[in-house]
């Protein structure tokens, strides 16, 4: 078991992928949804976003790459390493995911965020249902 626990090594590198990925993400999300932000505004739109990406976007640029570099360094082989910083990543999506969706003040921006998607379906259904019907 004593292989398997190791100090990661994150790269400075890693950080800014990390920071830039998410910054670009929420943008576009941000800007190609009007009615998102017409629902529920700029600054919550922007913050559901970034908390549906944070975990995702940490387990792979950061995590993993952080146990896989400690592994590589500990003269693992390179098998052994991505395994092992798969499942790294795995725990850190599993226990992120689930803080994330739970804990406010992200649960909340969360919840806001998918409520406004939803509406914004509904809405959207609604209208493409109404057309159809005068057609015919």
């Amino acid at each position: 078991m004593s292989d398997f626990l190791i100090q990661p090594v994150i790269l400075q590198d890693r950080w800014i992928w990390f920071g830039g990925l998410m910054a670009f993400s929420t943008f576009l999300t941000v800007m190609f949804s009007p009615r998102r932000r017409a629902a529920i505004g700029f600054v919550r739109v922007a913050l559901g976003r970034a908390s549906q990406l944070v975990v995702p976007l940490a387990g792979v640029i950061v995590v993993r790459s952080g146990f896989r570099q400690a592994y590589l360094a500990d003269d693992r082989s390179w098998w052994d390493a991505m395994w092992m910083s798969i499942v790294w990543m795995s725990g850190f999506l599993f226990v992120g995911r689930l803080v994330v969706a739970n804990m406010p003040p992200t649960s909340i921006w969360l919840r806001d965020l998918r409520k406004a998607g939803s509406d914004v379906w509904k809405d959207r259904l609604g209208r493409w249902a109404r057309s159809a019907v005068k057609i015919r």
